[in-house]
């Protein structure tokens, strides 16, 4: 890509690998024509937007946050691009969420301790 494009972190999310699919083809279309290099998030999972926070919301904060501690470790960008609403409010809430909250960076801490990341 050419430098005039900005490399963004790109994460789809469930609903744009399925049902979403123009949804998911037309964000790319339009994000190069707006100047933007969409790199997906590498070993994305689901954050949670449904069925995972009406079980247990503290879950879909780990879901969330590892897909951010993703791109902060392995991804060279300051922007996250998250087109489906539900997973932005997601990415969103945690993000304050760990910043405002200990006991958010706590339980995120100990789930992925749990899961071995």
């Amino acid at each position: 890509m050419s430098e005039k494009y900005k490399t963004v972190a790109y994460y789809p999310g469930c609903a744009l690998e399925g049902t979403g699919h123009g949804y998911n083809r037309s964000t790319k279309a339009v994000g190069k024509k707006l100047g933007l290099n969409l790199v997906e998030v590498p070993n994305w999972n689901c954050c949670g937007a449904m069925e995972v926070k009406n079980i247990d919301p503290e879950i879909q904060n780990y879901l969330s946050a590892r897909n951010l501690a993703i791109v902060a470790e392995k991804m060279n960008v300051d922007t996250v691009m998250a087109p489906c609403n539900g997973c932005y409010h997601n990415l969103k809430k945690v993000e304050h969420d760990i910043a405002k909250k200990p006991k958010t960076v706590e339980v995120v801490d100990r789930l992925s301790q749990k899961a071995g990341h």
